[in-house]
């Protein structure tokens, strides 16, 4: 089962590359995290990439994954890379998807609408 979710994350960049990481289900644990980025947090809408497979084009290329649980419709574990994604699982995703626990996905990551962070300037939130 493949789904586009809409979600909530914050823009980081690294090595010139804009990306989008903290990627999480609702705005409020976004908000837990602890960011020094630009003051904005977006909207973004989360959905399989149509090649599946691991692309090795560059090691610092951006490539979401993330983990979709069996009979879950909102994706988790969503990194910018396959290596931040693949540490989720101490003995890899395979195993897990193995068992029936769920799908690791190659995703999709698209801005939806950019939103200013009220916290930003506060000293605490």
């Amino acid at each position: 089962m493949s789904v586009t979710v809409r979600m909530f994350a914050v823009k980081d960049t690294w090595n010139d590359r804009e990306f989008f990481s903290s990627i999480q289900p609702s705005l409020w644990v976004l908000k837990m995290y602890p960011h020094g980025y630009d003051g904005f947090f977006y909207e973004v809408d989360v959905s399989p990439h149509p090649e599946q497979s691991r692309v090795d084009v560059d090691d610092c290329a951006v490539q979401y994954w993330g983990w979709l649980a069996t009979n879950d419709v909102m994706y988790t574990m969503v990194y910018p890379s396959y290596a931040q994604f693949s540490m989720c699982f101490a003995y890899g995703y395979k195993s897990e998807e193995a068992r029936g626990r769920g799908k690791a996905y190659r995703l999709i990551v698209r801005e939806v609408e950019r939103h200013v962070d009220d916290r930003h300037g506060r000293k605490s939130f």
